[in-house]
């Protein structure tokens, strides 16, 4: 019996089955009992380990250190991590080590810098334009960044030397590859390419050394942000509604129904029409970011503060984009909604930043609100519709980041339930818009 079971996948769920070949030496019979994979997050059998990692370096990790597992998974290394409950934790070891030979990470990764005088130039400019993002993107200006090998598949070596941010990156990294070779093949888009390896590959490794992710980053843009708006507000008190339930909402003092319930007669906010003309196709409209390569080796988690897909190279009048199929680079959404010109005036500062994208909707009402990654600020963007949505009466959840800001639009997306409410006909569609921050 315990044969038939090992060669189905009632093995990865029976406990008494792995007790039973752990107590009787069988550790051969758990190639159905799976194992958690980094960076993919998936659980793969562990006879299939071998398979699964072909062509990359396959190690495992018993521990439960976050910052060790993003130091050894990358695309170019897979990460088994070894469950930290009994009896799956000491079978999955025996099996790793006895059966496939799967040996653990090392205690300490080997850095050999390469010389400055060893480069080619495309590396030499990749190095160059990379300083650049950090500083005009991220403000992060004393950086030492350089070209390495790196052992045992590790992508970055990432250390904050005091005056200045080392950064090592694998030169025979697949990502870094394709942005040398863009600099050669396609210079006009170097600057885009470059800026999506930043945001996907090295961003969750910096996070901590972004000046935004502090209290002061915080504290300078929320003024920012209340300059603007006094210079248009003529009542404030019509705002006032609205933010307190916000507030409350985000603070766990009150529920969805209250705010979807929130009075009709406070001031009107700016109406939004959108016609024919102004639903383009992604795929031509934001080509370069489709097409700019995906990366595999995001280490954090897709409902973390990310940063935007920063395109100001790209000059787009569209207020609706549609994308044909799903694209990883876009986290799989189909459908963007550009934000109101006056939103972006005065407020698109905010969207600048790392932040966390939410979602609640019911009756007329979808309000987008935005996180700040210190959880002290938040911006919202409420859409009233004229006609009621055609989905459950109310809702509401988090979504992946995917903000794209271009020369004269912000984009943000739209989740496949949502898409109804802003697919646009012969007659076009009118809905209103309201927006502020919240501290």
């Amino acid at each position: 019996l315990t044969e038939t079971i090992a060669e189905t996948d009632v093995a990865d769920a029976n406990q008494q089955f792995q007790q039973y070949i752990l107590a009787h030496g069988k550790t051969e019979l758990a190639k159905n009992v799976t194992i958690s994979v980094l960076p993919e997050r998936e659980s793969i059998a562990l006879g299939r380990l071998a398979e699964y990692a072909e062509g990359k370096q396959l190690r495992h990790y018993a521990g439960r250190d976050s910052e060790v597992m993003r130091r050894f998974a990358s695309d170019q290394s897979v990460l088994a991590h070894v469950s930290q409950a009994d009896p799956r934790r000491t079978l999955q070891l025996r099996y790793l080590t006895q059966v496939g030979q799967i040996g653990s990470i090392p205690d300490k990764v080997i850095v050999e810098l390469i010389p400055a005088t060893e480069l080619t130039l495309e590396e030499a400019m990749f190095l160059v334009q990379l300083r650049g993002v950090l500083l005009d993107d991220y403000l992060i200006g004393n950086v030492d960044a350089a070209f390495a090998v790196i052992s045992h598949g590790v992508g970055f070596d990432v250390k904050d030397a005091g005056e200045a941010l080392t950064i090592s990156i694998a030169r025979d990294m697949p990502a870094v590859r394709t942005v040398i070779e863009c600099y050669t093949t396609a210079r006009d888009v170097f600057e885009g390419f470059m800026k999506d390896f930043v945001r996907e590959h090295l961003y969750p490794l910096i996070r901590d050394h972004v000046p935004s992710s502090r209290r002061q980053g915080k504290d300078a843009l929320y003024e920012r942000l209340r300059r603007n708006k006094d210079l248009i507000r003529l009542r404030e008190e019509d705002y006032g509604p609205i933010e307190a339930l916000l507030s409350d909402y985000l603070a766990g003092k009150a529920d969805l129904e209250e705010i979807l319930r929130t009075s009709r007669a406070r001031a009107s906010g700016q109406r939004q029409t959108i016609g024919m003309q102004h639903v383009g196709r992604g795929e031509e409209e934001i080509a370069g970011i489709i097409e700019s390569p995906s990366g595999q080796s995001r280490q954090q988690n897709e409902w973390e503060p990310a940063p935007p897909i920063l395109r100001e190279d790209i000059d787009s009048k569209m207020k609706v984009l549609m994308v044909e199929r799903p694209h990883a680079k876009l986290n799989n959404f189909q459908m963007f909604l550009a934000l109101s010109d006056r939103m972006v005036k005065h407020e698109g500062e905010f969207l600048r930043w790392p932040h966390t994208t939410k979602l609640i909707w019911g009756a007329h009402r979808i309000i987008f609100i935005f996180g700040h990654e210190s959880g002290d600020l938040s911006l919202y963007y409420d859409v009233d519709l004229k006609t009621p949505l055609d989905v459950a009466l109310t809702g509401g959840s988090m979504f992946p980041t995917t903000t794209i800001i271009t020369r004269r639009r912000i984009f943000v997306p739209v989740p496949g339930p949502l898409q109804p409410a802003f697919e646009i006909s012969e007659r076009g569609r009118e809905f209103l818009v309201r927006f502020d921050t919240i501290p």
